[in-house]
């Protein structure tokens, strides 16, 4: 039986890589973009795990080899609650999460926060 994507080890890492950014830009859920390019879910998993993985042990460097930011749409909603109003900046991620900036905040621990969260 033959496997679906590339044989040798980096061009599977590129392949997977590819397919992760692709999911995450298709704002599909990973279910829902497996079933739609006929990937497994766990291959899917197992990929995004293991390319974390290497990212995160793989030597950091003065040149930063990540790919610019990536700049998506924004909308500017009014407050619904007075309870918002307490935060002079709310950020809402694709995923629902929403995160809640005080106006004391730091700029490098904003920009650490979402270099962390990958925005």
């Amino acid at each position: 039986m033959a496997k679906k994507g590339p044989a040798r080890s980096e061009e599977r890492r590129t392949y997977w890589q590819t397919a992760i950014d692709l999911q995450r830009e298709s704002r599909l859920s990973i279910r829902q973009f497996c079933k739609q390019e006929g990937l497994a879910e766990s291959a899917f998993y197992f990929w995004r795990r293991e390319l974390r993985r290497s990212d995160d042990s793989s030597p950091k460097t003065s040149t930063p080899t990540a790919s610019p930011p990536k700049f998506l749409p924004v909308e500017i909603k009014p407050a619904l609650h007075k309870a918002d109003n307490s935060s002079p900046l709310v950020i809402e991620l694709a995923s629902g999460t929403r995160l809640k900036v005080g106006e004391n905040c730091s700029p490098e621990l904003l920009r650490t926060t979402l270099e962390s969260l990958r925005c």
